[in-house]
């Protein structure tokens, strides 16, 4: 827009440009380029440098309240949906952990009744298919696993 004003911005890289000495560099050029920017009349006058720089409405703490609060409400729902979903599964992996335990604890207690082959239940019943049976206790699952 101001070309007889012959503004330069200080160079960029494309590797190696985050070293400290480098941006320390940029810094000090973008510092240069702006305050050369704001020293001339007619360019500081000018509405789309106004607008770039937000001269005319700055922003104010309280902006950048409003954009921190809703950031924070932002992570806490996020927060509470993965806090959701872990009691979920949390609660699906004790599930299968009581289910597999109570399985072992009637191996060691009653290993005839578990032999593979045999459809006899810690309840007492005997069958030859776990889909047939339906006693109902806590070992259930377990034939319908098998």
């Amino acid at each position: 827009m101001f070309p007889a004003f012959g503004f330069v911005l200080p160079p960029k890289r494309w590797f190696n440009n985050f070293s400290a000495e480098f941006l320390e560099e940029r810094q000090s050029g973008l510092q240069d380029f702006l305050q050369k920017l704001v020293d001339e009349k007619d360019v500081i006058n000018s509405m789309a440098v106004r607008e770039f720089l937000c001269l005319d409405d700055p922003p104010t703490a309280f902006d950048a309240l409003r954009e921190r609060q809703a950031f924070c409400e932002t992570v806490e729902g996020t927060d509470r949906c993965l806090q959701r979903d872990f009691m979920v599964d949390e609660r699906e992996r004790n599930e299968s952990m009581r289910t597999i335990l109570l399985h072992k604890e009637l191996q060691i207690s009653h290993p005839e009744r578990t032999k593979k082959g045999h459809g006899a239940c810690w309840c007492g019943s005997a069958t030859d298919s776990p889909e047939k049976h339906s006693c109902g206790g806590p070992v259930q699952k377990i034939h319908q696993m098998e």
